[in-house]
């Protein structure tokens, strides 16, 4: 009888530890075979990334950017009481690289500058970063807006515009917005890119090196200087760094009713930017306010807000004021775009700079994207 129950116990024991030996197998074969399947799709969607970028030759931040997040982000308010204000921002990336142009280079890129201050900005920066990306050598005609506004410290060339015209022509298809077709051209030539080349996917891993490039003059920051030391002592305050300075740019002027689509920002625009910068209770708030149409915005923008109007100077001297801000109310307009960019600091944008079915919002890409920067905080 005991001998019995101890075979019936010894094949029941055996029966678990077949039951558990196959398990054990089977869990090693998922552990095995599942990896590597998905390494096998990994290594089939890396071969069409490296595709892609091996023809675009998009960095690495801006591949990572658009495999992370390609629609923009909602987000919540910084107070409860801006949680209808707060509308879209931008997704936002890691810290640029550091390249920069190889000024040793045998060939270079060119640009023929064309509009003003904000338009050249953005066509000398799309040039100095497609040239860093391919390590091509850059250079400047010696007489024109930009050398008169900022310490470029590219070489500039005696009739060089009519050099740059012997280049080899690249042109983008949108004038405020990224080609990819733009970064796919051996370096073993010299390429004029072209037109308006209003996207920051262009030089973004050059901002770096790209900020010391836009450096005033001394005479701008001097002006600039002088505005600014006369606002805070008129409101008390003895040091800049007691004091936040939120500049405000509203383009109006020659934007209003523009028959190629401009759409100016709004009042509801003005005061939601102006009440999130307020919900942050930032130290010494004092608005700087620019315009080309002040009429305008001094009947529109809040009132009880500590402000100053800046106005008589040059449009090279507000961008330096607007620029040396902590912060920026931008509106419309390339003007608008690189003052916010030079401030480095949080900047809100009128969502929708062009009307629909316009031959302006036929400039943008669908989504505004690749035009406006990563982290701005787009408002109604």
């Amino acid at each position: 009888m005991n001998m019995r129950i101890g075979r019936r116990n010894y094949k029941l024991c055996m029966r678990w530890f077949a039951f558990i030996c196959s398990t054990l197998v089977c869990l090693l074969g998922i552990l095995v075979l599942f990896p590597a399947t998905i390494k096998d799709s990994n290594q089939k969607f890396r071969k069409i990334l490296r595709e892609f970028t091996s023809e675009t030759k998009i960095s690495a931040e801006l591949l990572a950017f658009v495999k992370r997040n390609t629609s923009w982000k909602n987000t919540s308010a910084h107070g409860a009481n801006m949680s209808a204000f707060y509308s879209n921002m931008m997704p936002t990336l890691g810290p640029p690289s550091d390249i920069r142009p190889n000024m040793s280079a045998k060939y270079s890129l060119c640009v023929l500058l064309m509009g003003r201050l904000g338009n050249q900005m953005f066509q000398f920066a799309a040039m100095y970063g497609l040239a860093a990306k391919k390590g091509m050598s850059v250079a400047i005609d010696e007489t024109n807006q930009l050398t008169n506004v900022f310490k470029l410290g590219v070489k500039r060339k005696k009739n060089y515009r009519n050099i740059c015209k012997t280049y080899v022509p690249r042109r983008a298809r949108f004038g405020c917005g990224y080609d990819k077709r733009m970064a796919t051209f051996p370096a073993n030539n010299n390429y004029r890119v072209g037109a308006y080349l209003q996207s920051w996917m262009y030089f973004y891993n050059a901002s770096k090196s790209l900020r010391k490039q836009f450096v005033f003059k001394d005479d701008i920051t001097e002006s600039k200087n002088k505005v600014i030391h006369s606002v805070l002592r008129k409101h008390n305050f003895t040091s800049r760094s007691n004091v936040t300075l939120i500049g405000v740019h509203i383009r109006r002027g020659d934007l209003v009713d523009h028959k190629f689509g401009y759409q100016v920002a709004s009042e509801s625009y003005i005061n939601k930017s102006v009440h999130y910068f307020l919900a942050k209770q930032l130290k010494n708030v004092i608005f700087l306010i620019c315009s080309n149409g002040m009429a305008w915005t001094k009947e529109n923008m809040p009132k009880g807000i500590r402000s100053e109007y800046i106005e008589g100077n040059s449009p090279a001297v507000d961008m330096a004021i607007l620029g040396s801000c902590d912060h920026l109310i931008s509106s419309v307009g390339s003007f608008s775009w690189w003052s916010a960019w030079l401030t480095g600091g949080e900047v809100t944008f009128y969502q929708w700079p062009a009307k629909d079915g316009s031959r302006l919002r036929n400039a943008f890409s669908k989504d505004y994207k690749d035009f406006f920067y990563p982290g701005w905080v787009g408002l109604t």
